[in-house]
């Protein structure tokens, strides 16, 4: 289960899978329109693999608030891909690969979005981009308006304040990992030393900004519904 938060992140950082690491590029390519869900899925991997903002954010029908959020979350998967490849100058690309940062479920998530074999069904005006491999990501949601297919991002809030919350707490894990950047080239360090305390930077903002309560009150949710639906009486048979 997902909070907001990670919902969004979801989307957001798709351009961490396989973004090159360049944000803006001036050559931006151009996209053929999205008339089949299948464009459209192929046309957020190709502006992930451009590091093309502009074209990422396209791919998506979206609110300015949608828009806002992001912003910032593809602000923080390309901080994300800009650690990481620090740390495989110093460390090797094996060392990375099992780096674990407490986003980590979730990064990996994206990587299967972007780069692996994806299953699609589309019903009407609706579609679901779902990985090859049962029980493993997560999916993404498409929709069709006026003959083109968007993405969707998934539960945007709509509270002004529990935007305002959100979009600080990411730009707080983006200045976390930019902040790191200079631990690595200490000398001595390990690659163990960078994992911890790095996860415990971005613990602390997450509990700062109350994501660990709010995961909590949504099990706990979840865990009251679930009861309440078994205590209900079965339907009496025709």
């Amino acid at each position: 289960m997902k909070t907001r938060l990670f919902a969004i992140l979801f989307v957001g950082l798709l351009a961490a899978g396989v973004v090159c690491g360049q944000d803006e590029q001036a050559d931006a390519p151009s996209y053929p329109v999205a008339d089949t869900p299948a464009q459209a899925l192929a046309n957020v991997r190709q502006a992930c693999a451009a590091g093309d903002r502009a074209g990422f954010l396209a791919c998506f029908e979206m609110s300015a608030d949608g828009i806002r959020m992001m912003s910032a979350a593809f602000d923080l998967g390309l901080a994300i891909v800009d650690f990481r490849e620090r740390l495989a100058a110093k460390f090797g690309e094996e060392a990375v690969a099992d780096f674990n940062l407490v986003t980590g479920d979730v990064f990996d998530e994206f990587t299967e979005m972007t780069q692996g074999e994806v299953t699609i069904a589309a019903d009407g005006n609706t579609a679901t981009c779902a990985p090859a491999e049962d029980g493993y990501g997560d999916t993404l949601d498409l929709v069709l308006t006026d003959g083109v297919w968007f993405a969707q991002v998934p539960d945007v809030p709509t509270d002004e304040e529990e935007i305002e919350k959100t979009l600080a707490l990411v730009h707080k894990m983006t200045g976390v990992v930019y902040g790191m950047m200079d631990r690595v080239d200490d000398d001595g360090v390990t690659i163990e030393q960078i994992d911890q305390e790095l996860n415990e930077l971005l613990r602390a903002a997450m509990a700062e900004h109350g994501v660990y309560e709010a995961i909590e009150a949504a099990m706990a949710e979840e865990e009251a519904q679930e009861q309440e639906a078994e205590e209900q009486p079965p339907s009496p048979s025709k």
